[in-house]
């Protein structure tokens, strides 16, 4: 076949072009670039750097438990980072589950000893104990001023008992709930109240909780 204006030398270097060209491959449809194979690696090994901290982490707690007087906040920490990091992910939906069926300690305990670590520096937490820590992060967050836990160690009510401070603080929300209760609402408690003295029982106690009220009373021998 003769192509019009090419001749000789031309038309060979043009049929060697097209070979060329023609021969090119094309780039498969979706062969991940060297781009996205990269990407897939750091998130393999950031995922497995995830998950060798979570079990470091785990194993320090199950060291520690036996010990948790002492080291309760070795504990604290741990479980903070857990919680910060989102690493119960790695094997559970909830922080809540990891700690229950891993660990072994009540959720109410592990969210105890996170809030202590988040208070208290380390020195601190360590001189007042365990108890009496959690006792003064409950009594701060009672009080209407901006008390801290580690202002409050420094205070009168540190040379407290943790179970006085805990006593306290369930005086103060106890007041704060009830300043904040409508007049009609307590007008209405001291009713029913008066009708349960009415019917001989002994010391009604009354509580409401939303839009539920419950009294409880002593019964007679």
């Amino acid at each position: 076949m003769r192509l019009p204006g090419l001749t000789g030398a031309t038309l060979r270097a043009w049929v060697t072009l097209t070979r060329v060209v023609t021969r090119k491959k094309s780039p498969k449809k979706g062969a991940p670039t060297a781009f996205v194979k990269a990407a897939r690696q750091a998130k393999a090994l950031g995922a497995e750097a995830r998950e060798k901290k979570l079990r470091n982490l785990l194993a320090l707690i199950e060291r520690r438990k036996t010990r948790i007087v002492e080291d309760f906040y070795d504990i604290g920490e741990a479980l903070r980072a857990i919680l910060r990091e989102r690493l119960y992910e790695l094997r559970h939906e909830t922080f809540e589950a990891l700690v229950e069926e891993e660990i072994g300690i009540a959720r109410a305990t592990a969210f105890r000893l996170v809030a202590v670590v988040e208070a208290l520096p380390r020195e601190k937490a360590l001189e007042l104990g365990q108890e009496k820590s959690y006792a003064l992060v409950t009594y701060a967050a009672a009080t209407p001023e901006a008390d801290t836990p580690l202002a409050l160690a420094e205070a009168p009510i540190a040379k407290s008992s943790a179970n006085e401070i805990k006593r306290a603080a369930t005086e103060l929300r106890a007041k704060k709930k009830a300043a904040s209760t409508p007049k009609a609402t307590k007008a209405l408690v001291a009713k029913v109240v008066a009708a349960v003295r009415a019917l001989g029982l002994r010391k009604p106690v009354a509580s409401l909780r939303g839009k539920t009220l419950t009294v409880r009373v002593e019964l007679p021998d």
